[in-house]
């Protein structure tokens, strides 16, 4: 099954343009700081098994840091938490644990 948000600013606000972020799909959700959080593999899909693992790894564990209070990281090009996972290519390019940066803060 799919999942999705509605995008918005600073100010509350729908990202423009609207018709792309009022029901923008997403890999996972959550709360920051939170008890729970959410995983899709809907978007997460290839063939190979090894890389679909890895990826809802890297999600799953995205997901979490922001449940321990973690926001997206700035400091690191390849931390888990690295901004918001928008396509394959970002999931695919971070690795699957914190920086030291990130860790420290928990």
């Amino acid at each position: 099954m799919d999942i999705s948000t509605t995008k918005k600013d600073e100010s509350g606000n729908v990202l423009k343009p609207e018709s792309r972020y009022s029901d923008w799909g997403v890999f996972g959700l959550g709360y920051r700081p939170g008890c729970s959080s959410i995983v899709s593999t809907f978007r997460l899909g290839t063939s190979n098994r090894k890389l679909l693992l890895e990826r809802i790894k890297k999600v799953c564990n995205h997901e979490l840091g922001h449940n321990f209070g973690l926001p997206h990281c700035t400091s690191s090009e390849t931390c888990v938490l690295r901004d918001a996972a928008e396509t394959i290519k970002t999931v695919d390019n971070v690795d699957d644990t914190l920086c030291n940066i990130c860790k420290a803060k928990i």
